[in-house]
């Protein structure tokens, strides 16, 4: 065999990977190095005035993606978990669950810079979640829905927080992967990533009910036909349960992560009467014309509308399992509604919902259009160290 024979099949394994991952890989390509450029671009036409401490200021390619919580990861996987708080507003490291500082932890004894490990983690996560989800979504729905729920959450005004150095690609990876290996019923698999999930974030211990009811559904919902293999489900609690024993080893309390939440410009901000207070904003005459308004509040509760009736839409028309885990997901990130923009990105439902809603091109191009805009403004506010979420 001539050494041209020999490498033909992995030429054709290759290729064929190629085809099957066109289209997220064309989405991920398109739309980050589109973010990238526009955050790049808006570094030297805006210059970034703050007096703000900057991670990376001779690197315009990597420092405006290095904004607000990006610090705190950093400073977990440099240093581990302090509770030491931060400032007057007593901000604590522990409100910030552990797997993505463990993975930055891991990626820096390569890379050996913790704030570029944190990026190539991001992104290469949220780049494998594009291709699960559209497998996912193919074989549960058709290829159309496939490429519009992909392409609408690339796009969507929030994403950016794909890329930079947040949580919410780990997090999306891990309950896609949950569903996946769930709706192929390997689940010890599912449940693995499950627990992944609730070590990424707080909600993530959903899942776990999500996959329990993805469960029944494949028996019909018949409690005589539920087998021991149900009890691997329970390893999915395994993330969140570890983060609690640490918390009350380290700190003697498995709860200080709530604790730590419950601060000014947190937990402690998010109440229905701050909400009722954004609301007062837009009642002074003139106000929407004159700016006036609490605009970024705004637009999360108008995030939190748009997410509570597509994760409704969801629960009622598309997958039983799907529809509840968005529907709590949802229910419980409203307790936290400032940040309801960032947080709805990761409840991907929300996405195939919108993308069977939006069945005619032109709605859905004009979305696609819209959602476009506003993430490139979104992008350049975040980059320049205003609150987003």
């Amino acid at each position: 065999m001539t050494c041209s024979d020999s490498t033909t099949p992995i030429k054709g394994m290759i290729g064929r990977w190629f085809a099957n991952n066109s289209v997220p890989l064309s989405v991920f390509a398109i739309s980050r190095l589109g973010l990238f450029l526009v955050a790049y671009l808006s570094l030297i036409l805006l210059p970034d005035t703050a007096d703000i401490a900057r991670a990376r200021p001779e690197n315009l390619f990597v420092d405006g993606w290095l904004r607000w919580d990006a610090s705190w990861y950093a400073e977990i996987a440099d240093n581990g978990y302090t509770n030491e708080p931060r400032s007057w507003q007593q901000q604590r490291d522990t409100a910030f669950f552990p797997m993505y500082p463990l993975l930055i932890r891991a990626a820096r004894l390569v890379i050996g810079d913790t704030y570029l490990s944190g990026l190539l983690i991001s992104n290469v996560a949220f780049l494998v979640a594009l291709m699960v989800l559209y497998r996912l979504v193919s074989d549960k729905f058709d290829s159309v829905v496939a490429n519009r729920s992909i392409v609408l959450l690339a796009v969507n005004p929030f994403s950016f927080f794909f890329s930079a150095m947040y949580s919410e690609s780990v997090f999306l990876l891990a309950v896609v992967c949950a569903f996946y290996f769930g709706e192929r019923r390997r689940w010890v698999l599912a449940a693995l990533c499950a627990a992944v999930a609730g070590a990424t974030r707080m909600v993530g211990v959903l899942v776990v009910f999500g996959l329990t009811v993805l469960y029944l559904e494949f028996r019909s919902f018949d409690l005589s036909r539920v087998q021991p293999n149900i009890l691997w489900l329970f390893l999915g609690l395994l993330g969140p349960a570890s983060f609690m024993l640490f918390l009350a080893v380290k700190f003697g309390d498995p709860l200080q992560f709530v604790v730590s939440q419950d601060v000014p410009g947190w937990g402690a901000s998010t109440n229905l009467w701050s909400a009722i207070m954004a609301l007062q904003t837009l009642l002074p005459p003139g106000s929407i014309v004159a700016g006036t308004y609490s605009a970024m509040p705004i637009i999360h509760l108008l995030v939190c509308v748009v997410a509570v009736l597509l994760s409704v839409y969801a629960w009622r028309r598309q997958s039983t399992a799907y529809g509840h885990w968005a529907v709590l997901t949802i229910i419980l990130s409203l307790t936290l509604w400032r940040s309801m923009g960032r947080y709805a990105i990761t409840v991907f439902p929300l996405f195939t919902a919108a993308a069977a809603l939006l069945e005619d091109e032109r709605w859905y191009s004009a979305v696609v259009y819209l959602s476009t805009l506003l993430l490139a403004l979104l992008t350049v506010v975040f980059t320049h160290w205003y609150w987003v979420a």
